[in-house]
């Protein structure tokens, strides 16, 4: 008994505390008092105000705590009586003393109501952001709002708001536009409209409270199911906060399945808008072992798109230089193809030299006739690679690269990637002398006498075909020029 009248007396006095008003020289609090905002635009929100002053409301609410702008909000209003939205279930009353008898004894007196009041886990905290019930509801309320130009839209969407949880609306948008069953495109789409209507109501939200929703969709969405792309678009438009939330989410998806059969392409676009510089250098191992060749193309491009933020890539891109091994290629051609291009990104032809090792490597890779077209492919992008980079050294690896070359094939691509190269007219002499010799020799196909032939026009802007005789004159004058 006298633990019950301590109970009540405990009681009392905080509701006593809670009715008493703040000192005029202190800012007006309400840890006790729960309110519902109505705001200017529309939206409704129940929370406990936890502190007021001239500017702003300090308020508590299921997302956490936040602020509102004085100005922001129409009016406030007393809730419905009942127990606060914040406080959680009361238990069943306990029968005054079997339950307070010894501790060994309390679970057994424990009544059966108590068990189905008590809070639980959702199914949303086990890996769902909310449950297929609460989903379906939102779709319901979705579903029943007036078409797109109807006057009272705006009205029936902040009606909506009141109804639907962010979290529903969080799992409207997860869903993908091209689903997947078995392994199959299913017939089940979502609704375009509902997605739609779901995103506006999360856009009208405090971004501090939807961004964790979306965070947590992006880390459990399957993409065996389909690509989430309307979830991440709108995680894209929402932006990232200052501890990188979506960043971290998306980061770790691409990095959980960069190796697998599953097409990461959504995850990268997130990434890349979302992401910072400094997190390319994580991203390099699955670049060189993607299993998909649209993946590692994926990992490339963002990663390419990361660098480019940087005021200083070159630190960024020492790690895939560390990584690239001229003497042990890796499984994905593919991906090797994008680190090149990676490496030609550094400044002042930093990794030139193991470039052109990267195409001798190529070169003398053997593969059966079905990988000979991804071996030329990656041979291609190495060499585009040391094109683009702005040093004299280039134009003489890549003129090596057409004397060397073993197949016919490969050969073509150095003299394409040559016509990427802009010389200046004294030396284009140096560059063009050796083309020509090497075009003279005998054995030649019509494909490579023209391919020769373009890269000499594209050098010089002098047209002569395929006329050895004519562009072998034509070097002389420019020596004589140099003379």
């Amino acid at each position: 008994m006298r633990a019950s009248s301590t109970r009540l007396l405990a009681v009392l006095v905080l509701a006593l505390a809670c009715t008493m008003p703040a000192k005029a020289d202190e800012p007006s609090t309400g840890e006790c008092s729960e309110k519902i905002f109505f705001l200017k635009n529309g939206r409704k929100i129940r929370a406990q105000l936890v502190e007021e002053n001239p500017t702003q409301y300090v308020i508590r609410s299921p997302g956490g705590r936040s602020t509102l702008a004085r100005g922001d909000v129409v009016r406030i209003e007393e809730p419905p009586t009942g127990r606060p939205f914040l406080e959680p279930p009361k238990k069943a009353r306990e029968p005054a003393a079997p339950t307070r008898e010894p501790r060994k004894e309390s679970a057994k007196a424990t009544p059966a109501p108590e068990t189905k009041l008590e809070p639980k886990a959702p199914a949303a905290s086990r890996g769902e952001v909310a449950t297929a019930a609460e989903i379906a509801d939102a779709k319901k309320i979705l579903g029943g709002l007036p078409p797109a130009g109807d006057p009272t839209l705006e009205k029936a969407l902040a009606d909506a708001s009141k109804k639907a949880t962010l979290a529903a609306l969080v799992g409207i948008l997860s869903e993908s536009p091209v689903p997947i069953e078995n392994g199959q495109i299913s017939d089940k789409r979502p609704d375009p409209r509902a997605q739609t209507l779901a995103a506006q109501l999360l856009r009208r939200a405090p971004a501090e409270e939807v961004r964790p929703l979306v965070a947590k969709a992006v880390s459990i969405v399957a993409l065996e199911r389909g690509q989430p792309t309307e979830l991440v678009s709108f995680a894209i438009d929402l932006r990232d906060d200052a501890a990188g939330t979506l960043e971290a989410a998306f980061l770790a998806r691409v990095l959980e399945h960069a190796k697998s059969r599953v097409v990461i392409d959504d995850f990268t676009r997130g990434l890349q808008s979302v992401g910072r510089p400094e997190v390319a250098p994580k991203l390099y191992d699955g670049l060189l072992e993607a299993s998909l060749g649209l993946n590692a193309s994926s990992l490339g491009r963002t990663i390419r798109f990361l660098l480019d933020r940087s005021p200083n890539p070159d630190p960024l891109i020492e790690p895939l230089a560390a990584l690239v091994d001229p003497g042990k290629l890796p499984s994905s051609l593919v991906g090797l193809a994008e680190a090149a291009m990676i490496l030609g990104k550094a400044k002042h032809g930093l990794h030139l030299l193991k470039l052109e090792r990267l195409i001798q490597a190529l070169d003398a890779l053997t593969r059966n006739e079905e990988n000979t077209g991804l071996v030329d492919n990656c041979q291609r992008s190495v060499m585009l690679a040391i094109a683009r980079l702005d040093v004299p050294e280039a134009r003489d690896v890549l003129v090596r690269a057409v004397d060397s070359s073993r197949r016919r094939e490969r050969r073509i691509i150095a003299l394409s990637a040559l016509t990427q190269l802009k010389v200046p007219r004294e030396s284009l002499a140096e560059i063009m002398e050796p083309l020509v010799r090497q075009m003279s020799e005998i054995g030649r196909s019509d494909a490579e006498l023209n391919a020769y032939a373009s890269t000499l026009s594209s050098l010089s802007g002098a047209r002569y075909g395929t006329d050895v005789d004519a562009w072998a004159k034509y070097v002389s004058d420019l020596e004589n020029e140099g003379r």
